[in-house]
């Protein structure tokens, strides 16, 4: 490989080196979920509640040197709860709510029958039409990819992976990359407006799923989009947003952030799978609905008979720990965002054997030492670095623009989305073939 490779070979390698997610044996995954929730879930608490008399569970006497770096994971990450804890959960749930033990009992057991299970072939299938409509929109134009935690050594987010699986479906390859939580103060500023100076007009994000979608709408609205929208000015830049998996909140709370941030919902035909917000100076936020839609679990119980508003929120947050969703994925292992604590530690136990043969998206437990993933891991591979020299050269530059004098004032030298040169003059751009043009 050269020295300085082009960004979107650098990217190859590097996704080369991440887990692949199977399709082979989604159906078989589905069979198993479902048989769970229909056999396991109505005696959660056998499976995700420790008990308290001192007896321990057979897999709590392995030595961590003897388990897979998957099974590791997953004795280091438990959603169990104690008694206890427990206990303690249902009196303040009681008190709050002014129902019974009982009642909020039967609510754990009405509410698993709802849970919803995706598998790697509908995920893998939506990243296909995600990747298309991208396509779609670039017409071939270099645009550069959102990720989490580029430069935190061995570290994955979702962002980073959800790319690695629409990859092979990208025909336009990403120019380059950025790091959404970069801790350098003004990084990612100094990073957009970088792209901005050479050319960049079209950015976008990949992930798996948005549940009550407050994450995702901070990083779009309130740094990517307004980082661009300062560097950009009236010249428009669009940033695409491709989440295969989400509830209507998480729609929802994208509206509320582009109308705070001076957006218009821009009117979409009925067969359209998106939603397009237009900004002042010509800048656009689309975001791609073309997946499924999860249910919200704060939606479902504020919908329950008998639980009025207020109740429903005490109800969300102490016993069910403010869960996003009731989903249960094949490419990850349940976390608090898919799933309540119970329903997630009970699918964690029952289903363990699937999880040890994945490996699901899990960055933890993708070791170098793992058997289960030839690839090995993000970092395995020297050819496949997590810094590219686009991302540190715009970083450097924070946007600085070469500047050339024009009737006796100094203007910045942009560049177009196809390679065009241009000074702007009153608001209109003049294209520079050369300096002696001018």
């Amino acid at each position: 490989m050269p020295a300085n490779p082009p960004a979107s070979v650098a990217f190859e390698a590097h996704f080369n080196a991440l887990p692949r997610i199977r399709v082979s044996d989604s159906r078989k995954f589905a069979a198993e979920a479902k048989d769970a929730i229909a056999t396991a879930l109505p005696r959660w608490s056998e499976y995700a509640i420790r008990r308290s008399d001192g007896a321990e569970d057979d897999d709590d006497d392995v030595d961590p040197d003897d388990m897979t770096p998957t099974e590791r994971w997953l004795s280091e990450t438990d959603h169990r709860h104690s008694e206890n804890d427990y206990i303690s959960q249902i009196t303040k749930t009681k008190r709050a709510t002014g129902k019974s033990r009982e009642e909020l009992e039967a609510l754990v057991a009405a509410l698993a029958k709802q849970i919803r299970v995706h598998t790697n072939a509908e995920l893998s299938a939506h990243l296909k039409r995600a990747a298309d409509w991208l396509e779609s929109k670039l017409s071939g134009e270099r645009w550069v990819a959102l990720t989490e935690r580029l430069e935190k050594g061995e570290d994955m987010k979702s962002t980073e992976w959800a790319l690695s699986v629409a990859w092979k479906h990208l025909a336009t390859k990403p120019w380059c990359v950025t790091d959404l939580l970069n801790a350098r103060p003004n990084g990612l500023a100094a990073a957009l407006a970088g792209f901005y100076a050479r050319g960049v007009r079209h950015y976008a994000m990949f992930d798996d799923a948005a549940y009550s979608g407050a994450q995702k709408a901070s990083q779009v609205f309130l740094r990517t989009l307004r980082f661009l929208r300062e560097a950009a000015g009236d010249d428009p830049v669009s940033v695409y947003v491709a989440i295969p998996f989400f509830t209507d909140s998480a729609m929802k709370l994208f509206a509320s952030r582009a109308e705070a941030n001076d957006g218009v919902r821009v009117a979409e035909g009925a067969e359209s799978a998106e939603i397009a917000f237009a900004f002042p100076g010509g800048h656009r936020v689309i975001i791609w609905t073309g997946g499924s839609k999860m249910p919200s679990l704060a939606e479902i119980l504020r919908s329950q008979p008998g639980l009025d508003p207020e109740a429903a929120h005490q109800v969300h947050k102490i016993l069910f720990g403010e869960a996003g969703s009731l989903c249960i994925f094949q490419h990850k292992i349940p976390d608090y965002l898919s799933l309540p604590w119970m329903y997630g530690a009970t699918f964690q136990r029952v289903m363990k054997d699937h999880y040890a043969r994945m490996p699901p998206y899990n960055p933890a437990a993708v070791r170098r030492d793992s058997p289960a993933s030839p690839r090995g891991s993000p970092r395995a591979s020297p050819e496949a670095p997590k810094t590219f020299e686009c991302f540190a050269t715009a970083l450097a530059s924070g946007g600085a623009a070469p500047k050339i004098k024009f009737n006796g004032r100094m203007y910045a030298v942009r560049t177009g989305a196809r390679g065009g040169r241009y000074i702007t003059v009153g608001g209109v751009k003049r294209y520079v073939r050369s300096r002696a043009e001018l």
